[in-house]
């Protein structure tokens, strides 16, 4: 019996921690000069979820159309097709935690438990990921000789 701490580890962690990691920010003001001429934009919280909807407000109530601009999602460099005449801002989804904090969280939390109740469990990495295996039993490790 195995599991995956990489890969089940960051899913069924996310079931738990989903409501708490990730965060909105509405009508952020975007970071970067006005002056007619500039295009490019940062989000204060990056990186940005591709997942979550996003909005670009230059005026009015009414976001622009996506073909009006970009987004790099790590970065949170938003990209404007036309410089804006007032300061832009979003309407976006970010993460709190990026996934290797949220993997460090894991591996400590695995050591701290296997260290107050002890089972014999330990992580391997013999198939290139982080694998949570159960020891043999005294059984199958005779059956297997």
């Amino acid at each position: 019996m195995s599991y995956n701490l990489w890969t089940n580890g960051v899913t069924d962690a996310d079931r738990f921690a989903r409501l708490f990691n990730k965060s909105w920010r509405s009508r952020d003001p975007l970071s970067g000069i006005v002056d007619g001429v500039n295009q490019y934009f940062y989000a204060n919280y990056p990186p940005i979820l591709s997942s979550g909807s996003i909005g670009v407000y230059t005026s009015g109530s009414a976001p622009l159309a996506t073909s009006e601009w970009t987004v790099d999602y790590e970065s949170g460099l938003f990209t404007l097709n036309t410089a804006p005449s007032v300061q832009p801002s979003a309407t976006y989804q970010f993460a709190k935690y990026p996934d290797l904090v949220i993997k460090s969280i894991l591996v400590a939390g695995f050591d701290k438990m296997e260290m107050l109740w002890t089972r014999g469990l330990y992580l391997s990495e013999t198939t290139g990921a982080g694998v949570v295996r159960m020891p043999m039993s005294p059984i199958v490790a005779v059956a297997n000789r």
